[in-house]
């Protein structure tokens, strides 16, 4: 519910649990369509939950430039290391 909060998002085309969910950390990666200041833009994403914290990456570009901008958010998301999130 949070990421949706944050952002002015139309349409979802992916939602689902991250592999590197763990008993602390719940990861989920997403993909989102929205616009902003009158620009479209398709996004992807990840959200790290600890019991304390939530921590958000989000990479979007423009929908033209989507195609070629996708594989560059992709690395971005895969790289993302959270900070404390708080736990036992």
């Amino acid at each position: 519910r949070l990421v949706f909060a944050l952002l002015p998002i139309h349409g979802v085309s992916g939602f689902q649990q991250d592999p590197r969910t763990t008993a602390e950390t719940l990861w989920f990666k997403f993909e989102v369509t929205g616009s902003s200041g009158g620009v479209e833009w398709a996004s992807t994403g990840i959200a790290a939950a600890g019991r304390e914290r939530t921590q958000i990456a989000v990479c979007a570009k423009p929908l033209p430039a989507w195609r070629e901008g996708q594989k560059q958010c992709d690395e971005v998301i895969r790289s993302f290391q959270p900070g404390p999130l708080g736990g036992p």
